[in-house]
């Protein structure tokens, strides 16, 4: 749901409807092959804004950077190189897989994938909107990126 967006509205005194769906952080991350939560991989997610992570916040990195969770950031990649600092600083390993997803749950997705350590090198070439996903089960991409498969066998039909 759009808070602030709805927020305007409201103060506006435009009447509006919020129509549940699902979230980006759900979606563009089941049709990029990443499970959020993983028995062996990953036992909680945690969705944040990227909003407001300057290095001054009161953003609890401690509890942001501990292993066996899963991290979705929204509206991060502008403040990835804090978020990468921060992570590590704070004892997240540099080497813990990562995924920015953008345009997500459109024919337009891409998936960009590499390491923590890679996260704000990876967010400055990334198409927005995107959605940041740092965690062990970002390692099952390749092996259950189901949408982009099924997506070219579809064009394939199309064009044969």
């Amino acid at each position: 749901m759009g808070g602030e967006e709805a927020q305007v509205l409201a103060a506006a005194d435009i009447p509006f409807r919020i129509v549940p769906g699902i979230s980006a952080a759900l979606g563009a991350t089941v049709y990029a092959g990443i499970p959020l939560t993983h028995r062996a991989l990953a036992h909680s997610a945690l969705l944040i804004s990227g909003q407001g992570a300057e290095s001054k916040d009161n953003q609890d990195w401690d509890a942001l950077a501990k292993t066996r969770q899963t991290l979705v950031i929204y509206m991060g990649t502008l403040k990835a190189e804090t978020i990468q600092a921060q992570l590590i600083k704070c004892g997240r390993a540099g080497n813990t897989p990562i995924a920015i997803i953008s345009n997500g749950t459109t024919a337009k997705q891409e998936v960009s994938i590499g390491t923590l350590s890679e996260l704000a090198a990876l967010a400055q070439q990334a198409p927005r909107p995107a959605l940041m996903v740092i965690g062990e089960v970002v390692k099952l991409h390749q092996e259950i990126a189901w949408f982009k498969k099924a997506h070219l066998a579809l064009e394939e039909e199309t064009f044969s």
